[in-house]
């Protein structure tokens, strides 16, 4: 089993530090590197969403990445205190538009939700809970 726990302050500066502990949490998990470049992609997007959009109105915004390999399954929870946001019902990118007749939006979670498994959300007082599950 690994597990990581990586805490962010509302700076898009932390974020550099994202990939070099997926990649040691990978290493640790003895991850391929398809699946840390995966990984870096989904928390990446999701991460600069909540930074852009979620923290724009606090100044004591935080947020913290739980990552867990057990077996075959992989669970990431992201848990901050941001504006609340539930990526499991927003609106869904339509992809097969041509592009000058997309909107603008939506991608980033078509792109997460098309490498996980499962996604759960859940608001819990001031706190935003989103689980991850991807089968390796």
């Amino acid at each position: 089993m690994a597990e990581r726990l990586i805490e962010f302050k509302p700076e898009i500066e932390d974020l550099a530090r994202l990939e070099g502990e997926l990649e040691a949490f990978g290493e640790e998990a003895g991850f391929e590197a398809k699946l840390i470049w995966q990984l870096n992609l989904i928390l990446e997007e999701l991460l600069t969403n909540t930074l852009s959009y979620g923290c724009v109105k606090s100044s004591d915004c935080w947020i913290k990445v739980a990552l867990r390999q057990e077996g075959g399954i992989l669970t990431i929870i992201l848990t901050d205190n941001a504006v609340a946001f539930n990526p499991a019902v927003s609106g869904k990118a339509d992809i097969t538009a041509g592009l000058e007749d997309r909107k603008i939006g939506g991608l980033g979670i078509h792109i997460v939700t098309s490498f996980v498994d499962e996604l759960a959300y859940k608001r819990i007082g001031d706190v935003n809970h989103l689980t991850l599950i991807k089968k390796i």
